[in-house]
This record gives structure tokens, C-alpha cells and sequence, in this order.
């Protein structure tokens, strides 16, 4: 699978009544669920990664979507992690902490997928504070290691490899990989454009 660095959108911008009605026909006309759910699950953490105060409505909408039509299609500890993230901007904290908590156990059941909500759930039970959540916090980060590697290293044995790209921490191939419509000027537009490819037919990342 081949990744292409997305240039991230100026802060200021925002989901349009316009683009969001293109981005949902571009996804009805998706095949298969998995490509669905992946499809809105990357626009929602792009979406709120970009501006959270301004897109966190329009992330959670995607969120939903996703929970409500492909659960079983998608890294279900990413789409509630963010649900937490966009409900707590939106200042619905008790169902931020719900969400975190069906983060962390959609992490159980898939293990091989880590999120980060185990710290960010025992981060804003200290500092709300919950008191009556702190035995919880504890016990999910008893159960999630800070440093627990999650690769069991006595199995694989890397040699050889080179870094593509180096970037800080927290950023996903969520946020590597280009989501949403193929702008004319960029160099996907350009490719289609050089292939004869009209505007009109160019499909979305």
C-alpha cells in the first residue's frame, strides 16, 4: 500500500455544507464496508486534527456514521478514541469518559491495535477530577503498560529497516495518508489530468 504525504489544510478551514455532501455521496458509491469505514474513520481524525473546536461536530457525525453502519469493519479503539476527543471539546465530558472506556475495551478484544486511551482516560481522571474513577485508572493502567512493547519481541527480529519518514508522537497513518477529494494542483490531479482523467471522474483518496 503505497502512502503519500498529505499537506495539511490551513487551521482556519473548515467542513463546508458542500464538501460534506460530496464526501457522503463519494462514500455511498464506495464498495465494501471495510473501505467504507476506513474511508470515514481517516476524514473524521483528519477533520478534527485540523481544527478540533471547529470540526469536532462534523468528526463525531463521521464517528457515528461509522459505529452505526460498519462496527465491525473498523479499528473501533480509534473511532471511540476520537468520539472522547471531539465529545470532550464539545463539552460532554461524561460521555467523553464512555467513549474512553469503550476504547480501551474495544482495545482488549484486538490487542494488536494500541491506542492511547488507557493514558488519556487516567490523564483526565486525575485532572477533572474523578475520585470516584481513580481504582479504574489505576487498574487500566496496570493492564496497559506505558512501555509494554506492542510487538512480542521474542517473535520478530527486524534487520535491515530504514526510517520513511520521522514525525512526532501521536500522529497515525491517519494523518499521513491523504483523505478526501484529489485536488486538481496536486500531484495526484496532475497524474489523473497527464492520463486524460477529467476532473469530474477524479474519484477520493
Amino acid at each position: 500500500l503505497a502512502l503519500a504525504l498529505q499537506r495539511v489544510p490551513d487551521a482556519n478551514v473548515s467542513w463546508t455544507e458542500v464538501e460534506r455532501a460530496a464526501f457522503l455521496e463519494k462514500l455511498r458509491r464506495t464498495r465494501g464496508s471495510l473501505y467504507k469505514a476506513q474511508r470515514a474513520r481517516a476524514q473524521a481524525v483528519n477533520l478534527y486534527d485540523i481544527d478540533p473546536y471547529r470540526n469536532a461536530p462534523s468528526a463525531l457525525e463521521l464517528l457515528d456514521l461509522v459505529l452505526d453502519q460498519w462496527p465491525e469493519a473498523s479499528e473501533l479503539g480509534i473511532v471511540h478514541l476520537y468520539r472522547a476527543k471531539c465529545l470532550e471539546t464539545l463539552g460532554r465530558t461524561e460521555a467523553a469518559f464512555d467513549a474512553m472506556k469503550d476504547s480501551i475495551s474495544a482495545q482488549r478484544r484486538r490487542p494488536g491495535i494500541r491506542t492511547s486511551a488507557p493514558y488519556e482516560f487516567a490523564w483526565k481522571v486525575a485532572t477533572v477530577p474523578r475520585p470516584d474513577l481513580f481504582a479504574e485508572a489505576l487498574a487500566v493502567l496496570n493492564e496497559f503498560p506505558v512501555l509494554e512493547s506492542p510487538l512480542p519481541q521474542n517473535i520478530y527480529w527486524v534487520e535491515g529497516a530504514r526510517a520513511l519518514i520521522m514525525v512526532g508522537d501521536s500522529i497515525t497513518t491517519d494523518h499521513i495518508s491523504p483523505a478526501g477529494n484529489i485536488s486538481l494542483g496536486s500531484p495526484a490531479g496532475k497524474y489523473l489530468t497527464d492520463q486524460a482523467v477529467e476532473q469530474k471522474d477524479f474519484n477520493s483518496y
